[in-house]
């Protein structure tokens, strides 16, 4: 140590220098901390890629096969049964010859009319004692 020193600046010295040790052993372990939390994050999502890589890989496979099948542009063999567009020969155009019978009218409803309801009340009138120049007399909140 120097000797000329006054020893309570000593001593502070040597307090502050150890403050300053103890904070930064926590900033360091703080950033350890997450450094170990980012590396960790980042071998899941690498984990998760993969398996996504993996079965895409899949469904590109699945798709060579499917255009490797000979069958697989035949636009018969994938039609679907929902519907045919065949014609039909016979009875049915017969059938769709003939005019349909006309429709029964539909019968009118009886009406009842209701007598009109009866009215509560008169028409709003201006009270007498309202004042539309002086404001200062009138309930607004009414």
């Amino acid at each position: 140590m120097t000797s000329g020193a006054d020893p309570r600046l000593v001593e502070r010295l040597a307090e502050t220098q150890a403050r300053v040790r103890e904070q930064s052993t926590v900033i360091t372990e703080r950033v350890r901390t997450a450094a170990a939390h980012v590396a960790e994050r980042a071998d899941q999502r690498r984990q998760v890629n993969e398996a996504h890589s993996k079965e895409l890989d899949k469904l590109v496979e699945d798709r060579k096969a499917a255009k490797a099948d000979p069958n697989s542009g035949n636009q018969w063999l994938q039609r679907t049964e929902s519907y045919d567009h065949t014609f039909q020969f016979g009875e049915d155009e017969q059938r769709e010859r003939q005019p349909a019978p006309p429709a029964p009218a539909p019968m009118p409803e009886p009406r009842l009319e209701a007598p009109e309801p009866r009215r509560r009340g008169r028409h709003a009138r201006p009270d007498d004692r309202f004042d539309d120049d002086d404001f200062s007399n009138n309930n607004w909140m009414k």
